[in-house]
């Protein structure tokens, strides 16, 4: 009898403690995927960093994968010039068209997406502000870009519009070069092959050439960045900057994000 009862304290011991033991266990997991997400980030600012030196140093190669470790992370990283995209805010109509035949649209749309572009430049910024912060990716309506995801509502309203056309363009849009014509070694081929053909690069004396140093003519410069653990979790992120004389200025900053996250970007 005593043998018994002892069993029955000891179950119901072990029932009790159960839900403590889940408990402190899945409160280690998050305190180490805190710990994780903290180095990971952590890990991020200094490819950042390190990038940002190579492109001061003149040692980066447009689109090259670079490989590093830190503390344990490992490091992925690209630079592109973003002098290589099509500025929405400043690109001459021969730019504009370039780009939007390199994705497919015929004449007529491509007229008229054209002109909404062009309408947007007349409206003086501080009047379509709008009340929204720099950088706010958000639709005013009116008035210059101030992100590409603002082209993603006047594609949507384009007859017939297609639903990939945003995603398809993103590569080889921009609106902080303020270029009216890409670099042409730095353009995709596809657009690249679009500026030649309508012109806009000889209009503005370029040869499509390559030039020495590959360096970008704005100054402003893409860096995407992915931080993982082997076999672990993991992070990426993009900047986009802009060299100063007065140093390096943010244009975008996308917060880390789990790799599924930030595909689109």
């Amino acid at each position: 009898m005593a043998l018994i009862m002892t069993l029955w304290i000891l179950t119901a011991v072990a029932a009790m403690m159960a839900p403590l033991a889940v408990g402190a266990r899945q409160e280690g997991m998050r305190g180490l995927r805190a710990v994780e997400d903290v180095t990971l980030r952590a890990a991020i600012d200094a490819a950042l960093a390190r990038a940002l030196a190579e492109i001061a140093a003149d040692r980066w190669d447009a689109g090259e994968e670079r490989r590093w470790h830190w503390e344990g992370v490992g490091l992925r990283y690209r630079i592109t010039g973003e002098s290589g995209r099509v500025d929405l805010n400043a690109a001459s109509p021969a730019a504009l068209e370039a780009l939007f035949a390199a994705h497919g649209l015929d004449g007529a749309t491509a007229e008229t997406l054209r002109e909404r572009l062009l309408a947007r430049r007349r409206v003086p910024e501080a009047a379509a502000d709008g009340g929204r912060a720099p950088g706010d990716p958000t639709d005013a309506g009116s008035g210059p870009l101030r992100h590409p995801a603002e082209l993603r509502p006047l594609l949507e309203e384009l007859p017939g519009a297609d639903p990939s056309l945003f995603g398809r363009m993103l590569p080889d849009i921009t609106v902080w070069t303020a270029a009216p014509v890409p670099a042409a070694h730095l353009a995709r081929p596809a657009v690249r092959a679009q500026l030649e053909r309508f012109g806009a690069l000889s209009r503005q004396g370029q040869t499509g050439k390559t030039p020495a140093g590959g360096r970008d003519p704005a100054a402003v410069y893409r860096i995407d960045i992915r931080a993982e653990f082997q076999g672990g979790a993991a992070r990426r992120t993009l900047a986009v900057v802009a060299r100063t004389a007065d140093g390096w200025r943010i244009r975008e900053w996308m917060a880390p994000l789990a790799p599924e996250e930030g595909s689109d970007e």
